[in-house]
């Protein structure tokens, strides 16, 4: 059976409101003496608070949801690690949902997070569709649950964005190709949806830098794709038949892609073909050459956007809707100069 207070109260024989006072640090009076004598009675007996019960007297849980697309990319692993270790600054729980890019399981785990009681939910809706977005939102403000977007801005008063500038990492992909020689640069975009998405700012990035430096935009070097290996695998030859010399990538899982379709087909990076990455994930150290890309912050932005949501909950936010974190090239091996 579970220890409660009254268990305590029965072995110190002391009563539930001193027990109660000591246990949930509250403001007293009392010895140190009868402190001890509760904290030892509690670790012997293991008691655990009852955060259930504490949860009706306060309606707060102290548990935050996180909703997020696909656990193997481990730029989402970074998000969830940041999450995670400001979460357990505050001793909020954190739940991760995975929907491993079937958007259809969005409303199925936020159902199970409200179920639950979070507090607040933290999700990426970048990937899922304007009018779906809207659904999500507003299905989840209707049982009053506090929301962080994370990697797209959405146009709510009442939601708050965390997310990279994308359409600058764009831009210094691209312009470092043509820092290096490449006027026939090629580009596999992510999944196209709404203006703000992840995918289409990096893509506007990428057209403004050819734009800047008098570049005419081609639409045979341009490859739409999705954040994943495949795409580098399915698009690269045909961009290279085209003629292109370099190549900006989604995201660094369609780099690899590329790789291992250069790979396969006797082309060899950086000679035959320059290729820029997005996310500067772990992996990435570990290919040869070392894969040019583009960093983003992952974990300090899933410390960030733990940090919004608590100071929601906690009423006391600073009022700032959106933090945006700058991107940051990061030269490997995968790009020479022409």
């Amino acid at each position: 059976m579970r220890v409660t207070i009254k268990d305590i109260a029965r072995e110190t024989e002391l009563s539930p409101t001193t027990v109660s006072i000591v246990l949930n640090n509250k403001p007293h009076r009392l010895s140190a003496e009868t402190r001890k004598k509760v904290l030892d009675a509690a670790k012997r007996m293991n008691y655990r608070p009852n955060s259930l019960a504490a949860s009706l007297k306060t309606h707060k849980t102290k548990t935050i949801g996180m909703v997020i697309s696909n656990f193997t990319n481990s730029y989402f692993g970074e998000l969830a690690r940041g999450a995670e270790a400001r979460c357990a600054q505050d001793g909020y729980a954190l739940i991760l949902c995975n929907t491993n890019d079937k958007s259809k399981k969005n409303f199925d785990y936020i159902n199970i997070l409200i179920d639950r009681g979070v507090d607040g939910i933290i999700i990426s809706f970048d990937g899922i569709e304007a009018d779906e977005t809207d659904r999500l939102i507003a299905h989840m403000l209707s049982f009053g649950i506090k929301i962080i977007s994370i990697d797209y801005r959405t146009q709510y008063k009442s939601v708050s964005n965390v997310m990279l500038d994308n359409k600058m990492g764009g831009f210094l992909a691209t312009r470092h190709l043509i820092e290096q020689g490449h006027r026939k640069i090629g580009c596999i975009t992510g999944p196209l949806q709404a203006d703000s998405s992840t995918a289409n700012q990096r893509y506007l990035g990428y057209k403004q830098a050819l734009e800047k430096y008098q570049i005419e935009v081609n639409e045979k070097f341009v490859a739409y794709g999705e954040y994943n290996i495949e795409s580098g695998i399915k698009h690269a030859g045909t961009l290279l038949s085209e003629g292109v010399t370099g190549i900006v990538a989604a995201n660094d899982l369609c780099a690899y892609g590329i790789y291992k379709w250069a790979r396969e087909h006797g082309i060899t990076i950086p000679d035959d073909l320059s290729v820029v990455g997005y996310d500067d994930i772990v992996y990435s150290d570990f290919f040869s050459p070392r894969l040019t890309t583009i960093r983003q912050p992952a974990y300090d932005m899933g410390f960030e956007a733990a940090n919004k949501i608590i100071e929601s909950c906690e009423d006391i936010s600073d009022g700032d809707k959106d933090l945006i974190f700058k991107p940051e090239l990061v030269i490997g091996g995968s790009t020479r100069h022409l």
